[in-house]
């Protein structure tokens, strides 16, 4: 599966929010846009040390199908981004 979230950060590295394939291939957004006024929505994150019931949870929450993951010991430092089908898999493998 090709990946799908994009994080876009700003020019001080701070994370504005995910843009996926969707998103980027809009046909009605023009070639000249800048990613960062793509951005519809703030990002929703967790932190390294919360649990796949916690992601799980914050995805519903939030109605989101990715969480970008961040470093709970550097809190602007992103690790890596969660997806819904991560979740499904680690549950199935736990099955």
């Amino acid at each position: 599966m090709p990946y799908d979230g994009f994080p876009i950060l700003d020019e001080h590295q701070h994370l504005l929010g995910v843009l996926t394939t969707h998103d980027l291939l809009h046909p009605d957004t023009a070639p000249e846009t800048k990613l960062s006024e793509m951005v519809r929505r703030p990002p929703v994150v967790i932190y390294s040390d919360c649990s796949l019931r916690q992601a799980d949870q914050m995805m519903v929450r939030h109605a989101v199908g990715r969480l970008v993951v961040m470093d709970c010991d550097a809190p602007s430092k992103i690790l890596g981004i969660i997806t819904r089908d991560d979740l499904l898999t680690a549950h199935r493998q736990r099955s």
